[in-house]
C-alpha cells in the first residue's frame, strides 16, 4: 500500500546509501525549528527516498517503515506520538537504515523501554546512529554532569548551543531518566500540521 501511496512521488537522484550517510548533517540542520519538518520530504527526495506519513493504527505501536518498493526506497512514518523529538529520532532512525545500507524492510515500534535499547544488530546500529546525529553523546554526558538539577534555562542554553530544538534535549533528558517525564513537556511541541500535504489517507 505504502509502495502504490508514493509511487508517482518524483525524486531528483538515484539512492545511494553512502550520499545519504553524507547528508545526515543536512537532516541534522533542520531540527533546530519546528517548521523545517515540512522541508524533509524534499531532502529525502533529493537523496532518492520517497515519503509518508501513513495515519497511526488504533492498537498498534508502529512507529516508522524503512523498506525498498518498486521504485526504490521508501520512508513512512505514523506520527504516534506527535511530537518533535518523536518525530525526529524516529525518521533519523529509519534514514539510518537506509544510510548503513540494511537493505531488508523494517517495521520499527520506537517505544523506548521495548525497542530502543534492544532489537537486532541493525535496529541498535540505526538507533545509535539516529541518537547521535541528534545529540553528540559527549556533550550531553557533559551538560548532565554540569547540571544536578536541570533547569528549563540550562535546557534552552544547552538547546541553543547544539543548534537542535529544544524539545529534542527533553526527550533526551527523558530518555536518559535524568528528569522525570512529567517535566519541560511544554518543549514536546507537535509538528504533524507541518506535514498534512504528506497523508496518505486509507
Amino acid at each position: 500500500r505504502i509502495d502504490v501511496a508514493t509511487s508517482k512521488q518524483k525524486v531528483r537522484a538515484k539512492f545511494s546509501a553512502e550520499h545519504t550517510r553524507e547528508a545526515l548533517p543536512s537532516f541534522r540542520a533542520l531540527a533546530r525549528n519546528e517548521a523545517d519538518v515540512a522541508k524533509v520530504p524534499a531532502l529525502l527526495a533529493e537523496l532518492g527516498v520517497r515519503f509518508a506519513i501513513v495515519p497511526h493504527l488504533p492498537r498498534t505501536k508502529v512507529d516508522g517503515v524503512a523498506a525498498y518498493g518498486s521504485k526504490g526506497p521508501i520512508i513512512a512514518l505514523s506520527l504516534r506520538y506527535d511530537r518533535i523529538d518523536w518525530f525526529w529520532f524516529t525518521l533519523l532512525h529509519e534514514v539510518a537504515h537506509l544510510a548503513l545500507g540494511h537493505k531488508k524492510s523494517h517495521l520499527d515500534f520506537l517505544d523506548r523501554k521495548e525497542e530502543n535499547l534492544g532489537g537486532d544488530k541493525e535496529e541498535r546500529d540505526a538507533n545509535a546512529l539516529a541518537g547521535d546525529t541528534l545529540l553528540d553523546a559527549t556533550a550531553l554526558a557533559r551538560f548532565m554532569r554540569q547540571h544536578g538539577v536541570i533547569s528549563k534555562t540550562d535546557v534552552e542554553v544547552f538547546a541553543q548551543e547544539v543548534n537542535v530544538h529544544p524539545g529534542i534535549v527533553v526527550g533526551r533528558l527523558h530518555f536518559e531518566e535524568t528528569v522525570p517525564y512529567s517535566h519541560f513537556r511544554g518543549y514536546l511541541v507537535k509538528v504533524a500540521h507541518h506535514l498534512e500535504s504528506w497523508l496518505d489517507n486509507p
